[in-house]
């Protein structure tokens, strides 16, 4: 596995001071590192053709913008700098970068929205992580009136505006950024929902910041960025050594979710799987799934009881398990009869919602997999932010003993220490039965011997992965749940 990790603000000040401090560098030559790294990401997305406007606060972040500025204009590039002077205070790297930009003739003025020509693009380099306070004054005015341009805006490690690690006003000046190039980490702020219109995508720059002054640095939060691949499978193996995934779910009208969720486990790997579903649905299974064996439950259209087989087996709960009363009490006493980790899905999600106290008789280190609306409902109070919201995930997990899984953009995965948000996935993973296929990636995964918290790490990250895949050539809007499956099934290489 492979997590970045998310510091704060004042803790990636101080990496920077050790950076410049163990490397003998001075934060002048760190900043000429940066934007040379920057140029690499940038350049791809830029057309030689295009008047570039950037507009430079006074600080450090602005230095970064002249830096770049007069870079881009080396190459050729029609550059243009605005300087926002919100204070009279200028940084010493702003200074020694705004006498080369002179130097070089690049053209730079004061900002001044009535003299401020027609740009292609902005860059915005006004704020930087270091800000504490909304933006006001000539700094707002700079960000509304890129707002308002309807141009294309590229932010210099933070939209100027915006905070970190906390959460900022409804009200607050903001740069509505197409795309944020980040220094070294991703900022915790990035993964708030209530920042998507300021953080709608972001990619991390590698400024070569100290190696030993990151790893000194302590931090409970992560952003996973790759996974090991699929162990090969030995030589002299049976389906025994890749054990037994059961998947428990599906009532009349619902037996997709099941199927999915079976046919997910058997692809990641599982030696077999069986789908525990009441009469009446077995024919359907068998019928669309022939290599899924079928475990008839007590009841012929809903769950009545769960009659668990004497093999070993990892259970999958909950996709379309419904929520008929006698499904509910035997629920309660399946949970009692669990002896090892299982994954909880929605409508098993629904029930403990119902009848938190049996939490209580969730084997340790199960997985549970809600979206934000489930999540609510099992603790019985919906979140005011996205803050409120992760912190409550985390103590959750903590109280429980649980792997959370708390689906959405950057799905989070915390198991009470540690807070794990996800790099892959897309908004097309936004349909019915794409959470059944998780449940099964998930499920499969602790089959074949995986810990909880490495299934539930890698379940997510492949999840996503499948998506991004899909949309490489197909519309978001088109994929189904068995795109995810095939293409978990044909894109080895990309997996």
């Amino acid at each position: 596995m492979e997590c970045i990790k998310i510091f704060s603000a004042p803790q990636i000040k101080e990496i920077d001071r050790k950076t410049i401090e163990n490397q003998k560098i001075t934060s002048e030559q760190l900043m000429e590192r940066a934007v040379d790294s920057l140029l690499q990401h940038l350049e791809p997305m830029l057309n030689p053709l295009q008047k570039i406007n950037i507009m430079a606060g006074v600080g450090n972040n602005g230095g970064d913008g002249l830096v770049l500025a007069r870079k881009l204009w080396q190459k050729g590039m029609d550059v243009r700098v605005y300087v926002v002077r919100f204070s009279k205070k200028e940084s010493d790297d702003f200074q020694i970068n705004y006498k080369r930009l002179l130097k070089a003739k690049v053209p730079v003025e004061d900002f001044d929205e009535t003299l401020v020509r027609d740009a292609d693009l902005y860059i915005d380099a006004i704020f930087g992580v270091g800000l504490n306070r909304p933006a006001s004054g000539i700094a707002a005015a700079a960000i509304e009136f890129m707002n308002r341009s309807g141009r294309i805006i590229y932010a210099i490690d933070m939209p100027s505006g915006l905070y970190a690690d906390r959460l900022n006003s409804e009200k607050d000046p903001i740069v509505k950024s197409t795309h944020v190039f980040s220094f070294q980490f991703p900022k915790y702020s990035f993964f708030f929902e209530e920042n998507g219109l300021y953080v709608p995508s972001f990619s991390l720059v590698d400024i070569g910041l100290d190696i030993e002054a990151i790893r000194q640095t302590h931090t409970d939060k992560f952003y996973l960025t790759a996974i090991d691949p699929l162990p090969p499978r030995k030589k002299f193996s049976s389906k025994k050594d890749y054990s037994h995934a059961l998947l428990i779910g599906g009532s009349e009208g619902k037996a997709g979710a099941v199927a999915f969720a079976s046919k997910a486990a058997f692809v990641i790997g599982a030696g077999w799987v069986s789908a525990m579903v009441p009469r009446k649905l077995i024919p359907v299974l068998q019928t669309a799934m022939p290599e899924i064996m079928c475990m008839r439950a007590k009841g012929k259209s809903f769950h009545e009881d769960f009659l668990l087989p004497d093999m070993a087996f990892t259970a999958g709960i909950g996709p379309g398990l419904g929520l008929h009363r006698k499904t509910v009490q035997s629920f309660g006493k399946l949970l009692r009869q669990l002896k090892k980790p299982a994954v909880i899905d929605a409508d098993a999600l629904n029930i403990l919602a119902r009848k938190r106290r049996w939490l209580k008789y969730l084997p340790a280190q199960s997985v549970l997999t809600p979206h934000a609306g489930e999540f609510a409902r099992l603790t019985g109070k919906k979140p005011a932010d996205s803050l409120e919201k992760f912190d409550s995930a985390k103590a959750f997990a903590k109280e429980t003993k649980v792997v959370l899984c708390l689906k959405g953009a950057h799905t989070l995965i915390t198991n009470g220490k540690k807070m794990v948000f996800n790099s892959t996935g897309n908004p097309a993973l936004a349909k019915a039965g794409s959470g059944d296929v998780l449940t099964g990636i998930i499920t499969g995964l602790m089959a074949q011997g995986l810990s909880p918290w490495k299934s539930a790490l890698k379940g997510v990250f492949l999840h996503g992965k499948a998506a991004d895949i899909y949309v490489r050539t197909h519309h978001e809007n088109t994929l189904s749940p068995q795109d995810l499956i095939e293409i978990l099934k044909n894109e080895k290489s990309q997996l």
